[in-house]
């Protein structure tokens, strides 16, 4: 379910086409992960389990890196350092 409310609210928010492409991997991501959850006993469990965990630790390096270099998201109350050291100037 997380998986598809991502979708919903990227989609809501009509973010940048790259910043879309990594919503897409991150609802992968957890699609892997609940075919985990969901059918521990296969023998593609553990695979499922690994491409989750790539697929979670990639975007966390994405995020650290800032790619998509795109505009903060105000609903996260994210804002540009720039910006706030503008109005203590």
């Amino acid at each position: 379910m997380i998986a598809f409310a991502y979708m919903v609210y990227q989609s809501a928010h009509r973010p940048a086409r790259m910043e879309f492409v990594k919503a897409i991997m991150l609802a992968v991501a957890f699609l892997f992960w609940t075919a985990n959850q969901l059918w521990p006993n296969l023998r593609q469990a553990t695979l499922f389990n690994d491409v989750a965990i790539a697929l979670f630790v990639l975007d966390v390096f994405l995020v650290m890196v800032g790619w998509p270099a795109t505009s903060p998201d105000q609903s996260f109350a994210e804002t540009y350092a720039e910006s706030s050291q503008e109005g203590q100037s």
